[in-house]
């Protein structure tokens, strides 16, 4: 079921609070973008106890601002957390899911972020 509200706009000319002319009525259709059934239930990845010594990929949307982004904080895992690699995985299309070959990647690290910027 597509949820539909309507929403009317009504003009007022004249002067306020003691003439109200309505001038003018338009009708805005406003859609619910939620989807409709509930989600199946997922199961978090497990977390690791520490990042010393380990190793994290970062799943970029491939927008320009994520590189410096990744950047700096592949610096800050590396120097205030022990974390021995970082490595930049970049998605081929910013607005649609991380690419199979990218997924497959991911599951070699111990620890997975993602990121967008713009």
């Amino acid at each position: 079921m597509q949820l539909r509200w309507q929403l009317a706009l009504v003009s007022i000319a004249g002067q306020y609070p003691t003439k109200f002319r309505v001038q003018e009525i338009s009708l805005i259709q406003i859609l619910d973008p939620t989807h409709e059934t509930t989600p199946a239930g997922v199961q978090r990845a497990s977390r690791p106890a520490s990042l010393s010594g380990k190793n994290v990929a970062f799943i970029s949307n491939g927008k320009e601002g994520t590189v410096g982004f990744f950047k700096h904080l592949s610096a800050l895992l590396k120097q205030d957390y022990g974390v021995a690699q970082t490595r930049l995985l970049v998605k081929s299309n910013y607005s649609a899911p991380a690419d199979a070959h990218i997924m497959e990647s991911a599951k070699a690290f111990d620890a997975v972020i993602t990121g967008l910027g713009d």
